[in-house]
Order: C-alpha cells, then sequence, then structure tokens
C-alpha cells in the first residue's frame, strides 16, 4: 500500500500498489582506488529491456525506458551526506523523474559484490556484518541509523559460495524514517570473485513525508548475473554513437502532461504535484525539506513588452496584501531570449517568517509561466540560486508544438508496445 497526500497536506489515504517491473542489461564496471578503500565505481549500462507494469488502485499504467536512453552512466560518490550517492545520466538525452525511478531499484549490480568479505577468503559458516553506507545504497536509503543485517557463508562447492543475508534496518528516506526487514542469498563465484545471483526479500514500512507517499509493502527481487569476457553492446563505437557530442548531466527534464511545459531540474528537487495547470517541487537537502517552487503556466501576451517589471511588482504586492512587503525587484534577459523579472518579498503566515520569490518568465513569442518559490526566512540564504537552473529551462511551447510532441510520443509508445 502507498499512502499518499495531496500537496495541500489534504488526509492521506491508503491505495493498493502492485509494480512488476523486467530489466535485462549490459553493463561494465569500473572500480577505481581512493585512498585505502575502494569504494568509488562507475558503470555504463545498456537496457535491451526496462519495463514495469503499475497497478494503483483500479488504474494501470506502463513505465518504459525511451529508446534514446538505453545507454545510462552510474556514478556512486563518497560524499556520504550526498542526495543520491548513486546518480544516473543517459548518454542520448536526459532521463525524466520518471524514467530514473523505474531503473532506481534496490540491489543495484553495481554494488552487490561490495556486500561480500573478501579480506580474507570466504570459509564455511564466516559472518560479517556489511558497511551501513553500502547497505543504504543497496536499499536506496539515504542513510542507516543502526541495523542488524548480517551475512553468513552457508555452502562453499567448485568455488561457488552461497550466502545468507538476514536482518533489520532502520534508516532515513528522503525525509522520513523508514523499517525494513530484509531476508535473502546471495550466489558468489569465488574464482571469478563476483556475484552471480541475488535473491532479495524487503518488507518496509516508510513514513509519510513532505516528498513522497508512505509505503507499507513487500519487495521481492531476483537477479541473475552472467559474467563476459567481452561487451556486446557496450564497446567503445557503440557507446560514443550513443553520446555524440552532447554533454552528459544527471539533470531530469519535466514536462507537463500536456507537454505545453518544460522544465530542467537537478535531484534536490522532488516533483509532487504534476498537472497542466500546476507544478509543483520541493527541494531536499540534508534529509529535510528546504522550500517549494510552484510553476504555473499564464496567459499569452501580445507582445514581450506588454508586462512591464513594475506591473509584475505591483500584482505581487496585491497578492501577498498585508501577510508581507516586497523587498526587491529585478529583471534580466537570457541569451535565448527570455526576459525574466523576479520580485522578492517577506512576511508572515501563521506566526512563521517567510520569504517569496516570484519569477515572471516570459519568451519573445509571447508566452509566459510564473514560478514561486516559499522558503522559511532562515533558510533562504543558504538555497538561493537553487531554483535558477529551473527558471532558466523553462520552456512554453505553443499548442500545435505541445500536440506535435505528444503524437510523437505516442506513435513511439505504440511501437514498443508491438
Amino acid at each position: 500500500d502507498i499512502y499518499s497526500t495531496a500537496a495541500d497536506g489534504d488526509k492521506a489515504n491508503p491505495m493498493p500498489i502492485i509494480v512488476k517491473a523486467n530489466f535485462s542489461y549490459e553493463e561494465l564496471i569500473q572500480q577505481t582506488q581512493a585512498g585505502k578503500e575502494k569504494s568509488k565505481l562507475r558503470s555504463v549500462r545498456f537496457y535491451e529491456t526496462a519495463k514495469a507494469d503499475i497497478s494503483i488502485g483500479t488504474r494501470k499504467e506502463t513505465s518504459i525506458l525511451e529508446s534514446n536512453n538505453r545507454y545510462v552512466l552510474f556514478n556512486r560518490s563518497l560524499k556520504k551526506d550526498a542526495v543520491d550517492r548513486i546518480t544516473r545520466a543517459s548518454l542520448g538525452g536526459r532521463l525524466s523523474q520518471r524514467q530514473w525511478q523505474l531503473i532506481d531499484v534496490p540491489a543495484n549490480t553495481m554494488l552487490i559484490d561490495a556486500l561480500i568479505n573478501e579480506s580474507s577468503s570466504l570459509k564455511l559458516r564466516q559472518t560479517w556484518e556489511p558497511d551501513g553506507v553500502v547497505l543504504a545504497d543497496i536499499l536506496l536509503l539515504n542513510s542507516v541509523d543502526k541495523h542488524s543485517v548480517e551475512l553468513q557463508v552457508e555452502d562453499i562447492t567448485d568455488g561457488i559460495a552461497t550466502i545468507s543475508i538476514d536482518g533489520a534496518v532502520l534508516g532515513n528516506d528522503e525525509d522520513v524514517k523508514s523499517n525494513m526487514g530484509i531476508k535473502g542469498s546471495i550466489t558468489y563465484d569465488t574464482r571469478a570473485k563476483t556475484c552471480t545471483k541475488i535473491q532479495l526479500t524487503m518488507r518496509q514500512k516508510r513514513n509519510e513525508g513532505q516528498v513522497g507517499p508512505g509505503f507499507d509493502g513487500l519487495v521481492k527481487i531476483v537477479t541473475e548475473i552472467q559474467p563476459r569476457n567481452s561487451p556486446d553492446k557496450l564497446t567503445k563505437s557503440n557507446i560514443a554513437k550513443a553520446r555524440g557530442n552532447r554533454a552528459i548531466t544527471s539533470d531530469l527534464v519535466l514536462n507537463t502532461p500536456n507537454k505545453a511545459l518544460q522544465l530542467i531540474h537537478d535531484r534536490r528537487w522532488r516533483p509532487i504535484m504534476n498537472t497542466d495547470e500546476l507544478t509543483v517541487l520541493r527541494m531536499l537537502a540534508d534529509e529535510q525539506v528546504m522550500c517549494q517552487f510552484n510553476v504555473m503556466p499564464m496567459p499569452r501576451l501580445p507582445a514581450q513588452d506588454a508586462y512591464a517589471l513594475e506591473d509584475f511588482k505591483a500584482n505581487v504586492s496585491k497578492a501577498i496584501g498585508e501577510a508581507g512587503e516586497v523587498t526587491d525587484a529585478k529583471s534580466r534577459k537570457l541569451a535565448n531570449g527570455n526576459i525574466i523579472y523576479v520580485v522578492e518579498a517577506s512576511g508572515l503566515s501563521s506566526e512563521v517568517e517567510l520569504t517569496w520569490l516570484y519569477y515572471n518568465v516570459t519568451q519573445s513569442n509571447g508566452n509566459r509561466a510564473m514560478c514561486i518559490l516559499t522558503s522559511e526566512s532562515d533558510l533562504i540564504d543558504s538555497i538561493r540560486g537553487a531554483e535558477k537552473r529551473i527558471v532558466e529551462s523553462i520552456q512554453i511551447r505553443s499548442p500545435e508544438q505541445a500536440n506535435a510532441i505528444r503524437k510523437a510520443q505516442n506513435g513511439d509508445s505504440a511501437n514498443k508496445s508491438r
């Protein structure tokens, strides 16, 4: 079950959810030396299959990795406080939040070997506890507060070790606590020093948070790994062709359902609502929500200069009313021709000091959008500028442009299903 709330904090309602996912990919893993620890990992994958059939209540949908995003880079950071220690970036284009979530699954094959204690030869009945950071990354947690997970060598036959994993974990998932019980087994080739099969069952209860729903459910994973002497799809020429001359970035792309508005954001921002009329994102840092950012399409102007900064400032002041006052107003023009107005205001709401940053983004054709960042005033200086990437990336499409994109994507989805 997932426990979901609306962006305005309405009461949560439980909804049954069933996800059946199937992945098939080739992966090249690179491990680099970092001090005395071999903990910095990179890999590149070619996904032959990446699909999830999702049932939420009576609603059914399918999530599929787009054809231009089959080559994906994975990188494990050494920073223990990173929002995502495991980052992903497509070679062919930006991933959407939904595609990120599709391939963001527990028991990452890049990390499984890190669970195995290879400081000495494995011995029958040998036991050990896994590193907490490695465990967090394998279970998709930000951090582990405490755990009782233990691995034990149950059998070794002809160099193949069967290792059990069992225990409980209390950790931090996004901005909330998560309790998890895990049980499973790992098949490990002691000669090749690599895992060849993982079976894992996880019972998880995650509290409801400000950037994601609560969750109470069972997750089962079966992964089989076949080591290869040389790559099939992941040749240098194929990787170079997939990348072209594009810069590789882990930023994500977000479109409204009608494709009329597009923006780009980094992974600190979590979309919690996305409709044709309103997109809401919240920024996560140090396992807490720092601010909220609303994006709304606005009526088209007859000309780019038909709406002045002073007009926008006056409208913001009117919207705030007696709750606060405008403290600054600026304008600038981007290289792409967009004109941006930003009006800053501060005031009180429910006895909390808040700072608001209002943005008006107008394209040369008169299409425009308004954005509002809301933050507690004592946090604003630490996050100021975090919204810049979003604001500068905004594209507002004409109905004809949006319709053409919808038709192209619907055609691509139909081809995939055949």
